[in-house]
């Protein structure tokens, strides 16, 4: 039988040969080089006639003399895209997908990752080379894929009741979130392509509210000591579902550009509203326990921060009407204070005083913040444009994310010099 096979085999190859010497080359036939086919002649008027074979470079089309379009972005910013990714999808695929498959050999959790980190290097290197890598899309990169895997385990985590098993689910639904996470933060990279700075908002609101939703949970049992298990539950629940809101308040974050005085505003609203949440408290007999006043106070200022992000969406307060408006809250709160010891009842049920320093603390603090913000009404700027230092010169954002070291000038001894930014979250006083 193996016989038959290697004659048959070898008929084919003679036959193949022969048919080859009575027809002219394919590549020939293809280049326009074959004395049997003349390709010239079936060429078009005005054609090129030299060579005119499909395979000549520039002939398959006029856009193939056209330069290719480079994608956009620098060389830092695409191998800081390809050095996270890799990191982030070895971690997924290396670590994450084994466990979540129930694999527990030793031998093969080490050496997974190890053989996986430089074929996902490949195929990132291979998937972005025709992508703009952007700042923008590289902030998206290492904001949205993150959250997404995150997001897989802190549910499945949830509402799993054994741990153990919740990981590996979550590591089994990550691996699916991976892709689609980043397939938006390219898509996030092209939108806010000219202004990245609005990525570092989504990013801090999402890290704000998940930090909230995360921690809140500890208030809400009377021996938090007995209900570990319970508390992480809940807590990873909420910051997945806190997060994704602070991921869609930020789009309300000063659309049109932020002002001098939005940021203070904001945190001015902020307290506000933590104030208010403790004289819902004491309005409501909390216990002496400090959890309801903490847990109200936290719930306020989640609420007042939420809405001074409304309050201001196209606000162009300056700065000096926030410090106004703070001062005057300031100044409201001393009023009340003032007010509450004149009219201090000692013969008052304790309920009573406790409602009745409440109300005129945080009562006086809300009046003197609405009624200097009325009467500062005149400060205001004419436009929502970056704020400029006494140069003239662009100021940057307060808040920022830097993911890469970046080359800033700075002023040494009275002379210009250039230094280096540490990668992280900076704010600029």
């Amino acid at each position: 039988m193996p016989m038959q096979a290697i004659r048959i085999l070898a008929a084919l190859c003679v036959s193949w040969a022969s048919a080859a010497q009575a027809q002219p080359e394919m590549r020939d036939v293809l280049t326009g080089n074959s004395s049997s086919l003349n390709l010239a002649a079936f060429a078009a008027p005005g054609a090129r006639t030299a060579g005119g074979g499909w395979l000549d470079e520039g002939a398959s089309s006029p856009r193939a003399s056209e330069p290719r379009r480079a994608p956009a972005g620098s060389k830092v910013t695409r191998s800081a895209y390809l050095g996270y990714q890799t990191a982030l999808s070895t971690y997924v695929y290396g670590v994450g997908l084994p466990l979540g498959l129930g694999v527990d050999e030793p031998r093969i959790l080490i050496a997974t990752p190890l053989i996986a980190a430089p074929l996902l290097f490949g195929a990132h290197l291979a998937a972005s080379s025709k992508l703009d890598i952007t700042e923008s899309h590289l902030k998206a990169s290492m904001y949205v894929p993150t959250a997404a895997v995150y997001s897989a385990t802190a549910l499945s985590l949830a509402f799993t009741p054994d741990a153990g098993n919740g990981y590996r689910i979550g590591s089994l639904i990550g691996a699916g979130a991976y892709p689609l996470g980043l397939w938006y933060a390219h898509h996030l990279g092209d939108e806010y392509r000219s202004d990245p700075s609005q990525l570092d908002a989504k990013m801090f609101f999402a890290l704000f509210y998940g930090f909230m939703g995360l921690v809140t949970p500890v208030l809400y049992f009377e021996h938090p000591g007995q209900h570990t298990r319970d508390i992480m539950r809940i807590g990873l629940g909420q910051s997945v579902g806190m997060a994704a809101v602070g991921h869609v308040v930020a789009d309300y974050y000063a659309p049109n550009g932020a002002t001098s005085g939005t940021q203070l505003g904001m945190i001015t609203h902020a307290a506000l509203g933590g104030l208010t949440g403790i004289a819902v408290a004491s309005f409501a007999d909390a216990s002496v326990s400090v959890r309801p006043w903490l847990g109200s106070a936290l719930v306020g200022t989640t609420l007042g921060f939420t809405e001074g992000v409304f309050f201001f969406r196209n606000s162009r307060d300056s700065q000096e009407r926030a410090q106004y408006a703070a001062l005057g809250a300031a100044g409201g709160m001393t009023m009340g204070l003032g007010l509450q010891i004149l009219f201090y009842d000692k013969d008052a049920s304790a309920y009573a005083r406790k409602a009745s320093w409440a109300g005129f603390l945080v009562g006086g603090a809300l009046v003197g913040y609405a009624s200097t913000y009325a009467l500062t009404g005149h400060l205001v700027e004419n436009a929502s444009v970056p704020r400029r230092d006494g140069d003239g010169a662009h100021e940057p954002p307060r808040w920022s994310f830097n993911p890469l070291p970046e080359p800033e000038i700075v002023m040494s001894r009275g002379e210009p010099s250039k230094r280096w930014k540490v990668p992280g979250v900076t704010y600029r006083f």
